[in-house]
């Protein structure tokens, strides 16, 4: 709309002019005239506000600033909504990956177990983390991180939650799966990170630990038994599950 890109209001007599809106062309109600007045929040636009008349029947100057009014007040409702929405994505995920964080991965596996649905919990830990960051610098660990959640997020399903845990580890939860499944799934993933490193990323595996419900009933029971699992993969040679 040219209110938009201009910036203020403007009144059209008749949507069939060649400088009319082209927004209003082609109503089913027929030609029409209309004024048009952006939405916008902290200068930024957000939309236009179209209000329609009758063709060369133009919308007096009390109505139009009426409806301007009821712009800025939509435009800042919309902003503060927008706002909020992102500070609580912001608060939900992890700063340098863009996964969820601990916190919230707990919440929400801790509503999924009160279904009582079977599922898996795993832990991964990227092996010789710490050797990586000493002999390439905190910049390619911080690379090998952002490169393992865009695997991740290759690799798992849709329903799969998925987590930065802390440092190198990182959560999963899986769905109507068992451990078997669970490991199948994972095996799947390390095959895919084997094949996707380039000159970039440093070269580095992954180990995991795994568990399911069957074998606890909360949160921390789970993580617990996935951490002794995981602690396990590494005393066999890492690379594993």
């Amino acid at each position: 709309c040219p209110a938009v890109r201009k910036g203020s209001s403007i009144v059209f007599p008749d949507s069939g002019a060649l400088n009319a809106c082209p927004e209003l062309r082609g109503r089913p109600t027929g030609p029409c005239s209309a004024v048009c007045i952006p939405v916008s929040f902290m200068g930024r636009a957000l939309g236009v506000l179209h209000s329609t008349s009758p063709a060369l029947r133009v919308v007096d100057s009390e109505v139009t600033a009426k409806l301007s009014t009821l712009a800025t007040q939509v435009g800042a409702r919309i902003g503060t909504v927008r706002a909020f929405q992102k500070t609580q994505l912001q608060a939900a995920t992890d700063g340098l990956t863009g996964l969820t964080n601990r916190r919230t991965f707990e919440n929400e596996l801790r509503s999924l177990l009160s279904t009582g649905a079977p599922m898996a919990v795993a832990i991964a830990d990227l092996d010789r983390f710490k050797k990586l960051n000493d002999t390439a610098g905190h910049d390619a660990g911080d690379r090998a991180l952002r490169h393992f959640a865009r695997v991740v997020r290759q690799t798992t399903r849709g329903s799969d939650l998925v987590a930065r845990y802390g440092g190198e580890e990182f959560v999963f939860a899986f769905q109507k799966v068992d451990r078997e499944g669970a490991k199948a799934l994972l095996d799947r993933l390390r095959e895919v990170l084997a094949a996707s490193h380039r000159g970039d990323v440093p070269m580095f595996t992954c180990s995991f630990g795994v568990t399911d419900t069957s074998f606890g009933s909360d949160v921390a029971e789970l993580i617990a038994i996935a951490d002794d699992a995981l602690y396990r993969a590494k005393q066999n040679g890492r690379d594993r599950v």
